[in-house]
């Protein structure tokens, strides 16, 4: 038997101690009770209080004139488990939880009560214990799916109403956000709380979040613990060092070897500020991980004309000084070629990946998801989106994506149209942008 097949919980019995680590690739013992594998032993280091060094001594009283390792000892522990002489007790099972009585007579009551964390299912208790059970016994697990909760909208919505209310319970500690007591009422499912990355279970297995946004406002989606670890949003941060390291070595001559408007946009860029009331504070705000949207539009057209400004470019072979971070060219600094290092980045070299990966970090947040319910009180609407097709990115904040549908944005890629346009009649693209945005005709100028 491998030693990469026993687990931690049978191996700490085998060895007597529970600190095992394991190396990375083939998950073989690395490193047990503080010691290495390939550490020998030595007579000096031994505890007999300890297990891990009792069940030792007793292996080094089998040897004779030999200089064992640590993993040696496993070994003869390991093999002794295989022969039998070493007994393993499995893990105790969890404790299942026992169910509330809650005192209602109709035991579906009590058992949608018992399907939500304890301190919203206290909310939802004092509100059907004051409700009028006609209502309840011909409400409760009716729907069939999510979608049918959407006939319900009108009560859902209406202020004093029992539905309203149970939609209106939440966890002031923030666990359960509004609706998450609402949908098991209707669905026979758990709230998960936040023992889960979703938040509702169906008894079918299917896995939903729930939404209760303001109006018209986005909502915050995926779990990584910070920004940085999403692909477009270290591009951006990579980008931008790239961009500060050449302004830095070029000074004057990158304005003179680039156009105005690529300039400016190239400055805003490196923008430091007040970003709450500094609209182009870009590098501060992409410091804080706030990102509106018209902040993400900069970034997203600075990628397409940094695209085009290098176009002209030959492809020289570009390498910057670790110490110093100076680029050069064969040993020279010539700007008309320095500039071409923007060619290094991913989404200078191909301006549509920006979008492009913001979708794909969209569709793997709703990866192991089958659906999101979007309460929208204000705007008297219920929607369910069962495909991150439905999603787009609307800003970064608090550290995480924030998304909203599409049918309710509806928002132009403006950079990204103007891009094809540009492609094809190989016309001013800032112009072409500035006419998208202004929603005039796009002039041509061949």
């Amino acid at each position: 038997m491998r030693d990469s097949s026993i687990d931690d919980h049978a191996m700490a019995q085998i060895l007597g101690s529970s600190d095992i680590k394991r190396e990375f690739i083939d998950n073989h013992l690395y490193c047990v009770n503080g010691h290495r594998h390939d550490e020998f032993i030595l007579d000096g280091s031994i505890n007999k209080r300890k297990r891990y060094d009792r069940f030792l001594q007793s292996y080094l009283n089998t040897l004779t004139n030999e200089f064992p390792t640590h993993k040696d000892f496993w070994l003869y522990r390991i093999q002794l488990y295989e022969d039998g002489w070493v007994d393993v007790k499995p893990k105790s099972p969890k404790k299942q939880k026992i169910p509330t009585n809650w005192g209602f007579s109709y035991e579906p009551i009590n058992d949608y009560l018992n399907s939500l964390p304890e301190k919203i299912a206290n909310k939802a208790y004092n509100i059907l214990k004051e409700a009028d059970f006609h209502e309840i016994y011909s409400l409760i697990y009716s729907a069939e799916s999510v979608h049918d909760i959407i006939e319900y909208k009108d009560q859902i919505f209406t202020t004093d109403t029992t539905l309203n209310k149970l939609f209106n319970v939440k966890d002031d500690g923030g666990g359960s956000g509004r609706g998450e007591a609402l949908v098991p009422f209707f669905v026979k499912s758990r709230t998960m709380g936040t023992s889960q990355k979703f938040d509702n279970l169906t008894e079918s297995g299917h896995r939903g979040e729930i939404k209760a946004p303001g109006k018209g406002a986005s909502y915050r989606f995926g779990t990584k613990a910070s920004i940085g670890n999403y692909r477009f949003y270290a591009n951006i941060l990579r980008a931008r060092s790239v961009l500060k390291h050449l302004i830095n070595q070029l000074g004057s001559e990158f304005q003179k070897n680039v156009s105005p408007e690529f300039y400016s946009l190239s400055i805003q860029f490196l923008r430091e500020g007040d970003y709450r009331h500094e609209r182009r504070a870009i590098s501060t705000a992409l410091d804080s991980a706030e990102l509106n949207q018209e902040r993400l539009t900069v970034i997203n057209l600075w990628f397409f004309m940094a695209h085009i400004e290098t176009m002209s470019y030959n492809n020289y072979p570009i390498t910057q000084n670790i110490f110093n971070k100076k680029y050069d060219v064969n040993g020279n600094e010539d700007p008309k070629k320095l500039i071409n290092a923007l060619r290094s980045l991913d989404y200078v070299k191909d301006p549509l990946k920006f979008s492009e990966d913001i979708d794909k970090e969209i569709h793997e947040c709703f990866k192991g998801l089958d659906y999101i319910i979007i309460f929208r009180e204000k705007e008297n609407q219920i929607i369910i989106c069962e495909s991150a097709d439905d999603l787009m990115i609307d800003s970064v904040s608090q550290n995480g994506i924030k998304v909203i549908e599409k049918n309710l944005r509806n928002r132009e890629d403006y950079p990204k149209q103007a891009f094809f346009i540009w492609k094809e009649y190989n016309s001013n693209y800032y112009n072409i942008v500035c006419d998208l945005m202004a929603k005039i005709p796009v002039k041509i100028l061949v």
